[in-house]
């Protein structure tokens, strides 16, 4: 299985060379090569039968000789709420998102932003 691994690592290395050198003829023929090596190693070492691909359980793959039902329901312990975990919304807030005064800067000087001289605000307004 390994010396046919490495053989098929190889052609698909020699594919993708083909691929990029956009010769999509002999990328074809690469990838036949591929499946036929990959098709007789399947029949001779009857991989199918391995491969369960019918969806059979062979009752000596199984530990107890039973097949087991799976259910969709979640385990119980998953269900259980998660006490003493309990963060209220108050204590999770990162500081720097508490509410507090937002301040923007100003392109204006703070006695204008403030009020507190209005005429150069008017005067300004005279210019315009």
């Amino acid at each position: 299985l390994f010396q046919i691994g490495e053989k098929l690592g190889k052609l698909d290395i020699e594919k993708e060379n083909a691929i990029e050198k956009e010769d999509f003829d002999l990328a074809h023929v690469k990838k036949e090569e591929i499946e036929k090596i990959r098709l007789d190693t399947y029949k001779r070492l009857n991989i199918s039968h391995l491969m369960e691909i019918d969806g059979k359980v062979i009752k000596e793959n199984d530990e107890d000789g039973n097949i087991p039902k799976f259910s969709s329901n979640p385990p119980a312990e998953m269900l259980k709420p998660m006490v003493g975990n309990y963060v209220s919304p108050e204590e999770n807030i990162v500081p720097a998102l508490k509410k507090g005064k937002k301040t923007q800067p100003s392109v204006f000087p703070r006695a204008v932003d403030i009020g507190k001289d209005s005429r150069l605000f008017e005067g300004e307004m005279q210019l315009l």
